[in-house]
């Protein structure tokens, strides 16, 4: 079982997102905005209970991004596994999204099954 930090400001991509991954057998925490993953990122890697993967929206009305945040959370953890999640297909850091830290890319709308894929890969990396 992994630790999934999802940050979206869609409550219900969010809330949807983690039902499925709860389902495959993952831990799953929930982040509306940049600076909440920022936070519980920091208070699980303190705790030694570090988040395997973190899946960030690369857009957040009213707050803190998944570019920006992903920034921060490389200062806490060089090693972070990163998603990034974006409705912009045309967006630089979802088309060269390794360049940009991130080591998957889910494009919205997706599913189970590309959820499963891009959480498969960013665990099978050593």
């Amino acid at each position: 079982m992994s630790r999934v930090l999802i940050m979206d400001d869609e409550s219900i991509i969010r809330n949807s997102a983690g039902r499925v991954l709860s389902r495959m057998g993952h831990e799953v925490q929930y982040a509306s905005h940049g600076e909440e993953v920022i936070v519980l990122y920091q208070k699980a890697h303190a705790t030694q209970r570090a988040f395997d993967v973190v899946i960030l929206d690369l857009i957040i009305r009213d707050g803190m991004g998944g570019q920006e945040a992903l920034a921060h959370l490389r200062r806490i953890d060089p090693h972070v596994k990163a998603i990034v999640s974006s409705g912009s297909t045309t967006d630089p850091a979802v088309l060269e999204y390794a360049s940009y830290g991130f080591r998957a890319v889910l494009a919205k709308p997706y599913g189970r099954r590309e959820l499963a894929a891009a959480l498969q890969k960013v665990l099978e990396e050593s």
